[in-house]
């Protein structure tokens, strides 16, 4: 997992579009240059919007498959072939405690090996943490029209 903090912005308060960026001033740049949270007002201030600095680390498939749920649904497919006796065979898979947590450590091991093998990074728009948040309004040159 990598912990580091990058810096976003929104021109809405809400869905943070504008980044990674590594400092903050490069995220203020690539805001004005990309003419979001442009004021189309007589406030004399050119640009407005947040920014903030955000934990995103990537998804690991391990911390969201079960093994409890894999075999829940291997016992509900099994009952697809001709090998089980519907009247007599119940929870075909079922295991102790410690072979649970057996095959749940193997499976997470299987999907980090899987995902680095594939360089695989999975991501969301919605970060971990988020600090040093403000608002930043740029107001307009000397000789800018409003």
């Amino acid at each position: 997992m990598k912990n580091e903090w990058t810096w976003w912005a929104s021109s809405g308060g809400e869905l943070y579009t504008t980044g990674p960026c590594d400092t903050r001033e490069q995220v203020i740049q690539e805001m004005c240059d990309s003419g979001m949270g442009e004021t189309f007002n007589d406030t004399k201030i050119a640009h407005s919007f947040e920014i903030a600095e955000t934990l995103n680390n990537p998804l690991m498939l391990r911390d969201y498959i079960r093994a409890n749920t894999l075999l829940e649904e291997a016992d509900e497919r099994v009952y697809d072939n001709d090998r089980v006796c519907h009247e007599y065979d119940e929870d075909v898979f079922t295991v102790t405690p410690a072979q649970g947590q057996d095959l749940q450590d193997r499976i997470k091991k299987a999907c980090d090996d899987w995902q680095e093998a594939n360089a695989l990074v999975f991501t969301v728009r919605t970060f971990e943490s988020m600090r040093s948040m403000e608002t930043i309004n740029i107001p307009f040159k000397e000789g800018e029209e409003l």
